[in-house]
């Protein structure tokens, strides 16, 4: 028979708790995965704001460090705090080059990289690459104003999916912390036992009365 044990009668019944480290692993997991994401964020957004910016067509000095950078198509900016924004599809045509006006090698981007952020909203339109570090000029042609953004390449992709590592780093800790205090919800309910009967006997209670005997007596007894 299971019945709720008196508050006496508990001893020998072993209630497991959870172990309470576990809710110290779900939190530290928690804080580890907002720190992945974070950090994503934040690399992104100083990769795209510290880029140089030039206001095109026409042309104008930048300072390229030796090997490949990439030049941006702003369809949205700032630049000496005015916005320009780009409406629609515009054509243009630029070229770099060097003090002595030698063009540098300019070609499609090897990867192509799109964000929009903080006021900021370009696609990638071309690598170039610099012999030496140093100051170059740029030079685009067309009708619209725009601007060129001037950087190294902005790993959005990259940035994308160690936010997503960091928000599920984070969900299985948050798992972790729920699981724990569902089992501790549940292990600290009322304990249960099963009385087991005494030895030899048929499991009913010792200390239960006695039932009436009953005595034959023959006709010889008085």
């Amino acid at each position: 028979m299971v019945v709720n044990a008196p508050e006496g009668s508990r001893k020998g019944l072993i209630v497991k708790q959870p172990s309470k480290p576990w809710y110290v692993v779900g939190l530290a997991l928690i804080a580890v995965g907002v720190g992945i994401a974070y950090r994503a964020c934040t690399e992104m957004i100083d990769d795209v704001q510290a880029m140089q910016r030039v206001l095109m067509p026409g042309k104008a000095p930048i300072d390229l460090p030796a090997g490949s950078s990439t030049l941006y198509f702003e369809q949205g900016s700032v630049v000496g705090g005015a916005v320009y924004e780009v409406a629609g599809d515009i054509s243009f045509e630029c070229a770099v080059v060097d003090a002595e006006f030698n063009k540098l090698a300019i070609d499609k981007p090897t990867v192509h990289e799109t964000y929009g952020f903080y006021g900021y909203s370009g696609s990638s339109f071309a690598d170039v690459v610099a012999p030496a570090a140093g100051r170059y000029t740029l030079l685009c042609d067309g009708r619209e104003k725009f601007v060129m953004a001037i950087g190294g390449e902005v790993s959005v992709a990259g940035g994308v999916v160690m936010v997503l590592v960091g928000v599920a780093v984070g969900i299985f800790g948050l798992v972790i912390i729920l699981v724990v205090w569902h089992r501790g919800r549940w292990a600290s309910g009322p304990a249960m036992f099963v009385r087991s009967a005494p030895p030899g006997g048929d499991g009913s209670d010792a200390t239960s009365p006695a039932a009436p005997q009953r005595v034959d007596r023959g006709a010889s007894d008085p």
